[in-house]
């Protein structure tokens, strides 16, 4: 994660239901990360959801969040 960007509203969907969800991160794969634990509660608990977590589509919409 880059710390130094500041953050604009991503959009992320996953790529097995059609849901999609708008974060505020610095980088794609933090927008990835807070949608997962937003869809799932909880971290990824194998390889398996570690890439699912990266199938998820992060679209940076250029929005200033802060």
């Amino acid at each position: 994660m880059t710390t130094d960007r500041a953050r604009t509203y991503w959009r992320v969907e996953h790529p097995e239901v059609a849901a999609r969800l708008v974060v505020a991160a610095r980088a794609d794969d933090e927008a990835r990360a807070i949608a997962w634990r937003r869809w799932y509660g909880r971290e990824p608990r194998s390889e398996f959801e570690e890439l699912l977590r990266e199938a998820f589509s992060a679209t940076d919409s250029g929005e200033p969040a802060e």
